[in-house]
């Protein structure tokens, strides 16, 4: 397949993601073929991510590894695994099924800068729980399964949109705004750093709550339930799982607790004991390169 893709350094990634399209897309049966029908960032997302799952199983187990077809309707686990006298079935979840969540961290900062007010500003926005939601462990972040799905998000942004602008619109605002979040598991802050005369001087700064290396807290609410698919039991374990060329996993969370040491062998021959790692940090040359990249003196002088 050929892609027209421009000589140039900055798209090297690319290239190399283009590449592994290439390599796997037809042993990957209609998993490559969605990724190639994907016409959204989100969608490209999400195939890619069961691509990756996909190479990751299948240079370990070859054939015995398919990607499983739907018929109508129904629905289908994106993976099947055969080990032993098992068949293991595969769903691979990605930020694009937490379409609240993904909504409420590219929006919000796009709802600020663009609101109807006469001045400018520049804003530090956090997030962090709600100290006053009942049965809610304060010991713990926000998680993306706390953020509603995408309707009520979309009807929290405007609520949100409209209290900021209100905010924003006194002569004197006050020092921040506080606002339950969609799904009121977490609270957003919007403090004001500086206000400006001019209203085309607008910055935002969107922090969100500090997450640990260990994967598990970003699917993890409190206990394995839940995880549950509306009280029904749809898993038996589920694995965060950090998807990039070489794939790595956080810690099991077991929905039943009879498989955990049944399926022990299929977790290490599968390779998801293989621990998630930090990405490397940069080299000073790494940051010197970019720095000259970004210069457009530099730029010209190439």
């Amino acid at each position: 397949m050929g892609w027209n893709i421009r000589s140039n350094t900055h798209y090297d990634h690319i290239h190399r993601f283009l590449g592994f399209i290439d390599k796997w897309l037809d042993v990957s049966g209609p998993i490559g073929r969605k990724l190639l029908e994907a016409k959204y960032p989100f969608q490209l997302e999400q195939a890619a991510a069961e691509l990756e799952t996909f190479v990751h199983l299948y240079e370990r187990f070859g054939t015995a590894v398919q990607a499983a077809e739907s018929t109508g309707n129904s629905r289908v686990p994106d993976l099947e695994v055969r080990f032993d006298a098992w068949r293991f079935r595969v769903e691979v979840y990605t930020p694009v099924d937490f379409m609240g969540f993904q909504l409420f961290k590219r929006y919000v900062p796009m709802v600020l800068k663009y609101l109807d007010v006469s001045c400018g500003y520049c804003l530090k926005v956090t997030t962090q729980p709600l100290q006053q939601t009942p049965g809610y462990d304060q010991a713990m972040l926000y998680y993306p399964y706390s953020i509603p799905e995408e309707k009520e998000t979309y009807q929290w942004l405007a609520k949100f949109s409209e209290r900021a602008r209100q905010w924003l619109s006194n002569r004197s605002p006050t020092q921040a705004l506080r606002m339950p979040g969609p799904g009121g598991k977490a609270e957003i802050v919007v403090e004001i750093v500086k206000l400006d005369s001019n209203p085309d001087s607008r910055q935002i700064c969107f922090i969100g709550a500090t997450q640990s290396t260990d994967t598990g807290l970003f699917f993890e609410v409190g206990t394995a339930e839940d995880t549950l698919d509306g009280g029904k039991q749809r898993y038996d374990v589920v694995l965060p799982t950090q998807l990039v060329y070489e794939c790595y996993f956080g810690r099991p969370v077991w929905i039943n607790a009879h498989w955990e040491a049944t399926v022990g062998n299929f977790f290490a021959k599968a390779g998801f004991d293989d621990p998630c790692v930090p990405p490397p940090d940069s080299t000073p040359q790494e940051i010197k390169e970019l720095l000259r990249i970004s210069d457009p003196a530099a730029e010209s002088t190439n």
